[in-house]
């Protein structure tokens, strides 16, 4: 008989001899504290282990702070570790996520009032407008909930993140440790519980496990978990047979703000990155998620727990990370940051948060701070990559002359560049045209249109706009050319 089946024929044996076990929302747990003025836990009490629990259960885990844990009738390995909420992670201190977790409302009603229609209509203002607001506000699943929730209560949020033997979405790709953070009231703290898989009999339980404390609370945080983290899990759902329905859930996927915040002016959006330059996190000896499937495989081949070390702190610090980044962003939405700190791409997408939640004037304090670095020494540069969606904000709201100044302003800083923009040229013979009646002018700007675009046009791929762009161009200069007169 070979060791799997040996193997499998213990686990039906302790099947039919352990009995099942229910563990509670609020887990009882003994604690120590440690030098990092953590609170270390683990179980408190145990059911009756079967042999093969017993013989399990003799792989010592406390290097790690982490302990066997039976749940139904195998079980696996828990990690739990509490953080006093006055702890402090680089610029804030966990109890301020109590007072700001109430604003992640206004981030669903952002993702709500995100419609097809409301998508055409900011298509008038501008493409690339458009662009920031589809990848800022990217739609729910048609698994989540689309009524409009009450107050999110800081007690109401999950986070979680996992770190998987891969990249791909098939079946072969296991999460073998789930990492999970909640507020814990009663304790003042706020807890990350880890769950860790030593072998593919332990995903059952572990699934299990996870189900029944996600279930428990209808906000959930994650980075990327919404492409990546909850669809695998919810693939192996699937695969063990486990039952879900998480049409009444509201999903935070912070990877799509901090995108929209910060795509253009940090090198990457990984959390690793965001956390150092807008949390002020230093993480020291860390070891990248990427390592993490090839020390879980060396893990299986040696048995050595301390090689997951880096691995347990590594998703320790996401669960952490998330918290903090919570904070940052419900300060954003509530327009508690500090602007004079902030690029001026970051405060334009800010503004662009505001319009979608109603916040009108807040965003056009925002917009007009920005306008106004255009003619600042120092960082008129930084208004550069903006100046377009920036003018076309202008221009919808009647405000032309600001809508003009971004227009030469971009034409200027392209001077040099190969590759120019036809927009401005455009817009600017609309203005010159039909609002100052200065038809000179007007053609000067459409035929630099025509130029400009003549130019560039091998450089591009969409051949039917440029046809209708062309044509477009050549009708006004017509136009203009007949209204002066003159048949040049």
């Amino acid at each position: 008989m070979s060791r799997l089946q040996r193997g499998l024929q213990r686990l039906k044996q302790s099947k039919q001899t352990a009995e099942p076990h229910i563990d509670n929302h609020k887990d009882q747990v003994s604690e120590t504290y440690n030098n990092n003025n953590v609170i270390s836990s683990s179980p408190s009490s145990h059911l009756p282990l079967s042999s093969l629990q017993k013989q399990e259960q003799k792989e010592d885990w406390s290097a790690l702070q982490a302990a066997w844990y039976p749940y139904e009738s195998t079980g696996f390995v828990r990690r739990i570790k509490k953080f006093p909420l006055h702890t402090t992670f680089g610029q804030y201190m966990l109890q301020q996520f109590l007072i700001e977790a109430a604003a992640l409302t206004e981030l669903i009603q952002q993702k709500q009032k995100h419609t097809p229609e409301a998508s055409e209509a900011t298509t008038q203002i501008s493409s690339q407008a458009a662009v920031e607001a589809t990848v800022s506000t990217a739609a729910e699943t048609k698994t989540e909930s689309d009524v409009a929730p009450s107050t999110v209560q800081y007690d109401q949020l999950l986070f979680f993140d996992s770190e998987t033997t891969g990249l791909g979405m098939g079946t072969g790709n296991i999460p073998f440790l789930i990492g999970m953070g909640y507020v814990d009231v009663e304790h003042d703290a706020f807890v990350v519980e880890q769950l860790f898989m030593r072998n593919p009999s332990e995903e059952n339980a572990m699934l299990r496990y996870v189900k029944h404390k996600m279930s428990a609370y209808p906000h959930w945080v994650s980075y990327n978990g919404k492409s990546f983290d909850w669809p695998l899990i919810k693939n192996r759902f699937v695969l063990h047979r486990i039952q879900w329905e998480d049409s009444t859930l509201h999903h935070f996927d912070f990877l799509h703000p901090s995108r929209s915040l910060w795509k253009r002016i940090l090198p990457t959006c990984r959390l690793q990155h965001v956390e150092q330059m807008k949390l002020g996190i230093e993480r020291e000896g860390d070891v990248p998620g990427s390592m993490a499937p090839q020390l879980y495989f060396q893990y299986l081949a040696e048995k050595d727990n301390t090689l997951l070390q880096g691995v347990f702190e590594h998703n320790e610090q996401d669960i952490v990370s998330l918290v903090l980044l919570a904070i940052h962003l419900c300060q954003a939405v509530q327009g508690k940051l500090d602007i004079t700190a902030m690029r001026a791409e970051e405060i334009f997408q800010l503004g662009q948060w505001f319009i979608r939640i109603g916040k009108e004037d807040d965003a056009h304090e925002l917009m007009q701070y920005v306008y106004e670095l255009h003619d600042h020494e120092q960082r008129n540069s930084e208004v550069t990559g903006i100046s377009l969606p920036l003018a076309a904000y202008f221009k919808k709201k009647n405000k032309l002359h600001e809508a003009v100044q971004l227009w030469k302003v971009h034409i200027q800083q392209e001077q040099q560049r190969t590759l120019k923009s036809v927009e401005p040229y455009i817009e600017l013979a609309k203005y010159y045209e039909h609002k100052t009646k200065s038809l000179d002018v007007a053609l000067y700007y459409a035929e630099q249109a025509k130029q400009t675009f003549v130019a560039t046009v091998n450089m591009t791929a969409n051949r039917n706009k440029e046809k209708k762009t062309l044509e477009a161009v050549n009708h006004r200069i017509q136009r203009l050319r007949h209204k002066l007169g003159g048949a040049q």
